[in-house]
């Protein structure tokens, strides 16, 4: 989702009324979110629950407001949020300086559904978490943020400081005739075939758990996290 309009009011409820809070700070024009539900009507307005989305540079835009309720359009029909049309041609196509928009999220809205197969290189990296981090503690296991970890990246195009790397995880039936003389730090050419939003990503918990803190992931985050994970069925050289 795309917002198009300046100021845009996130709200707790969908309505306009002293119950519905209204959350900090406005959203700006251009601010991306993902949607999570809607369209729902209230006090005259269609309204989806998003989740607001930073920016890699503070200095132009403080950080959102948490996640909420925003009307897609005013009553007299002035769209404020429209879907977003940036979306890639091909999964490589998410990696971007600073990994934004999202990679994950992005591979996500763009994909759903879809089963996806490419040639690309492929390499191991060691993804090191402050262990503060909650992905350390998804379960299943293997949808886990940290560890030995596979990255993916354009041919001829090998991940640099400046860019961000497509990770993915193996699922646990993937076909891997490639992935034994994949080493750290060394780059081979594969074909990879994968998806984003598996079935098995709406039973990620977080294991060891003390509830939802204030500020902490909600079970519907958890899940998110594992949905937008490029998960890959089949890789060979």
């Amino acid at each position: 989702m795309w917002v198009v309009t300046d100021d845009l009011r996130v709200r707790s409820l969908p309505e306009v009324s002293d119950r519905s809070v209204k959350y900090e700070p406005l959203l700006w024009k251009d601010a991306l979110a993902w949607v999570y539900e809607g369209p729902v009507q209230g006090s005259g307005y269609d309204w989806y629950r998003i989740q607001p989305m930073g920016e890699v540079d503070l200095q132009y835009h403080p950080y959102p407001p948490p996640q909420g309720w925003v009307a897609a359009a005013s009553k007299d029909g002035e769209p404020w949020i429209v879907d977003w049309g940036g979306c890639p041609m091909a999964p490589l196509d998410t990696v971007s300086t600073f990994d934004w928009p999202p990679q994950g999220l992005m591979g996500l809205s763009c994909n759903k559904g879809r089963t996806i197969e490419f040639v690309a290189m492929a390499s191991r990296w060691e993804a090191t978490c402050d262990e503060s981090d909650w992905r350390v503690l998804i379960e299943p296991a293997w949808f886990r943020w940290c560890g030995d970890r596979y990255v993916l990246d354009a041919e001829g195009g090998f991940p640099q400081w400046e860019r961000a790397p497509l990770y993915f995880t193996l699922a646990p039936e993937a076909e891997v005739d490639a992935s034994p003389g994949i080493e750290t730090g060394e780059w081979i050419r594969v074909r990879v075939t994968g998806h984003y939003d598996d079935p098995r990503a709406q039973s990620c918990k977080l294991v060891e758990r003390d509830g939802n803190a204030s500020g902490g992931p909600t079970d519907e985050d958890i899940v998110l996290a594992c949905r937008s994970q490029f998960v890959v069925t089949s890789i060979s050289d």
